[in-house]
């Protein structure tokens, strides 16, 4: 159970593998299968949305994660 906002999550997470990729959303970039164009599908086959506002960051941060080269 935690009982700290999803923004602060985010906060807490950056840079650790975990991408805020829509309000209601953080995902592991580690388990990232697939990016689409408004959704990225997840190793468990769970499809979530991308903000359009924060698609471009995204896209950045799993390539660095990735190791770069996908952008």
């Amino acid at each position: 159970v935690c009982h700290a906002t999803m923004s602060d999550m985010g906060e807490a997470l950056r840079g650790k593998g975990f991408f805020r990729c829509h309000k209601s959303y953080t995902v592991s970039l580690r388990h990232v299968a697939w990016i689409g164009g408004a959704s990225v599908r997840m190793s468990n086959g769970d499809e979530l949305p991308v903000s359009k506002h924060r698609r471009r960051e995204f896209l950045e941060a799993f390539a660095a994660y990735a190791g770069g080269g996908i952008l």
